[in-house]
């Protein structure tokens, strides 16, 4: 992908002139444009809107979020016979916004999962097994098979001392640690599993 946008952004600069300009740490996608850009001909000085009065025309852009941090880079190329060039058409903010919201709750599910492993294998796998499929002693389910419903009533169950199945001595200590976002993570994770 990265040799991909360099190969575009040189074959570019063969037929036109081309600049890269930036913006890191903005999380508002309906003002970037009046906000003044780094690197390139922008300079730190120029907006995307002024440069596009000046017959820049954006070529690409590319939009990365990572940690509530939203960074945009756009090559903009102009024509070197140094015409007005024509704006090919406005970028939809609100799809722009949708979309980055959908990369954000996506990588929010990644990391839920990613939670959901690192508690489970520290605490659940020794006795439920790689994948929840065992069934405790023939006297519990398998936990894979549980909704996220049931196998909150059932940790909660435990921490109130109010079930047991001829474990809660052992489960109680465990169930006391979870709290419900791990245990979503843990039900999603063994999800990942099936």
């Amino acid at each position: 992908m990265k040799y991909l946008f360099i190969f575009a952004l040189f074959s570019t600069m063969l037929n036109a002139s081309a600049t890269m300009c930036y913006k890191n740490n903005h999380n508002d996608p309906s003002s970037i444009e009046n906000e003044t850009l780094d690197g390139g001909e922008c300079k730190g000085e120029y907006t995307l809107t002024q440069m596009k009065e000046k017959g820049w025309i954006v070529d690409d852009m590319k939009v990365s979020i990572k940690d509530e941090s939203t960074n945009y880079i756009y090559i903009l190329k102009k024509d070197k016979s140094e015409k007005k060039v024509a704006v090919s058409g406005e970028i939809d903010y609100k799809k722009l916004a949708e979309g980055l919201q959908k990369q954000k709750e996506k990588q929010e599910e990644i990391d839920m999962i990613e939670r959901g492993r690192v508690f489970y294998s520290k605490t659940c796998i020794a006795c439920h097994g790689e994948k929840g499929e065992i069934e405790v002693r023939n006297t519990s389910r398998a936990i894979n098979t549980l909704s996220l419903e049931e196998m909150k009533e059932s940790l909660w169950g435990y921490q109130w001392k109010e079930y047991d199945r001829g474990w809660a001595r052992i489960m109680e200590p465990y169930a006391n640690l979870i709290v419900e976002k791990d245990t979503e993570a843990v039900y999603k994770y063994l999800q990942t599993l099936k």
